[in-house]
């Protein structure tokens, strides 16, 4: 696999790891690094759960208290202590093979071989009682090996070769002792003590084979989880390329576009002389509309660009919210009553004082209003007003009697160059960035931007703006400016 590249961190956290070749999106895992992939998370498994071996050495204390009577004082310390080293030397080895950075699969063979000496150890108490135990210090035996072996499949069954050389290790001793102890009821015993190690053996190998399954499906969702990460990484990438390409040719098209508003309006005005025909002047005032316009639209790209760039920068200073209200709807009135359209404007009677760019702030009246009036019918109404909601926040709300949207359409307003008519119809013009603007601008005042919205009932915008540091809202009346089409 040519210019493959391994994660070996993932692997010890979800027991894969990404082989990627180029380009990407090309990926393959091999069957030998999978099977090491697998075997890196059966190591782990085992070195988490090797706690559970602590309890063989309570256990082989109880026992030892309980066949005590069978068995010589020293024979059964020596054996507690024979458990109690082989538990010692399992921690022991593992400890000192992980520190080491030995491979998973010497890790694997030490388990296994830990294993194997604790399933020996436990099969060599019935041994020990050959001879001198009785019935039931025989049957608590048995009773106590069958405990060890069913809790060691949960913890051990993460490496099949590691369970087998424990469960047989212990049973197999036990079932001999059984069989050997020649009457029916003992060789019945020992008989279901190898149907029983059976019976563990296949639930081992089903178990075994279950885990494996589950750690490919781990695998997969992980190689799943990357590749959407890198394409998650790549549309950010892109997007700022986007955003900074967008700038870019923005400044590069607003400096000719100047010039071209610039030489057209000296033409219309005749600033050097007669053009000649009347039509000349006509064409120039059209060539000057159009570069207006164009300029417009070129300054909202820059200005979505810078935002979502995050370039973008404020000059605050204490403006009067009510004073740049009635400024934006004075200057949107012709456009209504072009539209024949009526534009409100309810003010209260004291200044709204709120901190902001006074450029910015005028952007986000003038998109919201211009905007309502696009989009209300003839003989339709806008309303543009400015109230307190409390002691922090000053409240400027535009509402109109328009065509609305539908909540669908509601999510779309939002992203940038996303027209809801069909823009090839012209229906509405625009390039769709007005509300885009004023939410991302009035985000960037510390304010608040809520839209409403509904198919056939029109839409309100609500924008609140924190108070101006040091500056209270008092009590007031309102005042109503009407400009009707």
């Amino acid at each position: 696999m040519n210019g493959a590249v391994v994660d070996r961190a993932t692997a010890h956290r979800f027991g894969f790891e990404r082989v990627r070749t180029t380009p990407r999106g090309s990926e393959m895992i091999d069957r030998p690094t999978r099977r090491m992939l697998i075997e890196d998370r059966q190591a782990a498994e085992l070195c988490r759960k090797r706690v559970t071996s602590l309890t063989n050495i309570v256990i082989a204390i109880v026992s030892f208290v309980a066949v005590e009577p069978a068995l010589s004082f020293s024979m059964g310390v020596s054996w507690v202590l024979a458990v109690v080293a082989i538990v010692v030397m399992r921690w022991v080895s593992i400890t000192v093979l992980v520190r080491r950075g030995s491979s998973s699969k010497r890790q694997l063979q030490a388990h296994s071989a830990g294993a194997t000496a604790s399933g020996l150890a436990w099969g060599a108490l019935p041994v020990l009682l050959w001879g001198s135990g009785g019935f039931v210090e025989f049957a608590f035996a048995g009773f106590v090996i069958a405990g060890t072996t069913a809790g060691g499949l949960s913890s051990l069954s993460w490496y099949r070769p590691a369970y087998l050389g424990y469960l047989l290790g212990a049973t197999i001793p036990l079932a001999t002792v059984y069989l050997l102890q020649g009457s029916v009821l003992f060789v019945a015993m020992g008989g279901l003590v190898l149907f029983y190690a059976a019976v563990l053996i296949a639930t081992s190998v089903s178990f075994s084979r279950q885990l494996q399954e589950t750690l490919q499906l781990q695998g997969t969702l992980e190689d799943e989880r990357e590749e959407l990460d890198n394409v998650r990484a790549d549309l950010g990438l892109a997007a700022r390329h986007k955003w900074q390409t967008l700038a870019y040719l923005s400044h590069h098209l607003r400096t000719p576009m100047n010039a071209v508003i610039g030489f057209s309006d000296l033409m219309a005005r005749e600033s050097l002389g007669k053009l000649g025909h009347p039509k000349y002047r006509e064409y120039a005032e059209g060539i000057q509309f159009s570069g207006v316009e164009a300029l417009r639209a070129i300054n909202a790209i820059l200005d979505v660009a810078e935002i979502e760039t995050g370039t973008m920068t404020l000059s605050l200073s204490d403006e009067n919210l009510c004073v740049l209200v009635a400024e934006c709807v004075a200057e949107q009135s012709s456009n209504a009553t072009s539209r024949k359209v009526v534009l409100r404007c309810t003010l209260p009677d004291m200044p709204a004082s709120v901190r902001g760019d006074p450029k910015r702030l005028r952007q986000i009246l003038d998109g919201l209003i211009s905007n309502a009036i696009r989009f209300t019918p003839k003989k339709g109404s806008v309303t543009v007003s400015v109230s307190a909601e409390d002691e922090e926040w000053w409240t400027v709300q535009v509402s109109d009697t328009g065509i609305g949207m539908s909540a669908d359409k509601v999510k779309e307003a939002f992203i940038p160059f996303v027209r809801l008519d069909n823009p090839l119809t012209q229906e509405f013009s625009g390039i769709g960035v007005s509300l885009t603007l004023a939410r991302r601008l009035t985000t960037l005042h510390g304010g608040e931007f809520d839209l409403d919205s509904g198919t056939g009932r029109g839409t309100t915008v609500v924008v609140r703006l924190p108070v101006a540091i040091g500056r209270t809202v008092p009590e007031s009346h309102e005042m109503e400016m009407t400009r009707a089409g």
